[in-house]
């Protein structure tokens, strides 16, 4: 009877740690963190669990360990692929890479632009272990992805390789991660760009302000977007400002932003690397800024900053970050651009 009671309860008892974990993960304390979900796992294996647990080793600098436990819930739990993953998995059938050398591979992008961008750095290692690799990625990041293989179409054959089942295979350390630059702007589009934008001879600093936020990033320790007049209110540059997100243009034209109209992140990509200085949230131009080895960049990050801006930032060294000192204290993160 008392086993009964006990198998009874074990899944809301796995369900508290994962919660009690979060709530950790939000706090900055990933070693209590990691307890959580690995107590929520000896009771009852799911992939939110794993996932998390993936996380907080992620976010301890544990990278080998971290993207390996994602690996395995990928490998688990299909359900979990994004939506072009599980067109090539289950409608095309795909079969999913497994590190095997001399076998085409097909990166498949999930997640968002910012993970493609940062994770881009890992294809020429799988180029030199496969036998062929192309890239199946959204349109806005085509011209960028193209410079590192060639695009997937529908005749496409290959292995899959969802971005973070790439990276897990290779086992990364903080100490083998490739450095910037490994995305370069496109001179034609700089050339194009810097005829649009002219030389004025005032300083010209890019910015990012918001962000398209997701379920995992309502927690107030992880808000990664600035209220658009306090982040005018608080930037310490003066000079010409440019908008480097595609959202929010008329209102950045309406306080006397340049807001140009992007084609695809390529002509980001060739803008920012026109700008003196960037200065963003965490968004996907943060990650092309630093992709690109823009040597004078700012990111601003909430207190909660995910783990892709930890561990000293062994992603984008270069990269002057800006955190939080309390939750929500945004005016602590602009003072530290100031120092």
């Amino acid at each position: 009877m008392s086993r009964l009671i006990l198998s009874e309860l074990e899944p809301d008892i796995a369900t508290l740690h994962i919660y009690t974990g979060v709530d950790c993960f939000h706090r900055n304390d990933f070693e209590s963190a990691l307890v959580e979900f690995e107590m929520s796992l000896a009771l009852d294996e799911n992939p939110y669990a794993r996932f998390n647990r993936a996380n907080a080793l992620l976010a301890l600098g544990r990278y080998e360990e971290g993207f390996r436990d994602w690996n395995v819930c990928r490998q688990i739990y299909r359900c979990e692929l994004g939506e072009r993953a599980k067109r090539w998995y289950f409608a095309e059938r795909r079969p999913i890479w497994r590190g095997e050398p001399d076998v085409p591979v097909i990166i498949v992008h999930e997640h968002g632009f910012g993970d493609a961008i940062q994770l881009m750095r890992f294809v020429p290692a799988v180029k030199a272990l496969a036998q062929s690799v192309v890239l199946d990625v959204p349109k806005p990041l085509e011209r960028l992805a193209a410079q590192l293989a060639l695009l997937a179409d529908d005749d496409s054959e290959g292995y899959l390789a969802p971005w973070f089942d790439m990276v897990a295979l290779q086992g990364p350390t903080p100490a083998t991660i490739p450095p910037p630059p490994y995305l370069k702007p496109d001179p034609a589009l700089i050339l194009e760009w810097a005829n649009r934008i002219g030389n004025g001879g005032r300083r010209r600093v890019g910015v990012a302000w918001s962000v398209k936020l997701t379920s995992d990033h309502e927690h107030p320790n992880a808000k990664r977007e600035i209220p658009f007049e306090q982040f005018l209110e608080l930037l310490p540059f003066d000079g010409e400002l440019y908008s480097l997100q595609i959202q929010d243009r008329e209102r950045a034209r309406a306080y006397g932003l340049h807001a140009p109209a992007f084609d695809d992140f390529a002509d980001v990509a060739a803008l920012a690397s026109l700008m003196d200085a960037v200065v963003s949230v965490d968004t996907a131009c943060l990650h092309l800024a630093g992709a690109i080895g823009h040597p004078n960049v700012y990111g601003l990050l909430p207190y909660a900053a995910t783990w892709r801006w930890l561990n000293g930032n062994v992603w984008y060294p270069n990269m002057k970050l800006c955190k939080q000192t309390t939750p929500g204290d945004w005016p602590s993160a602009f003072a530290q651009i100031h120092a």
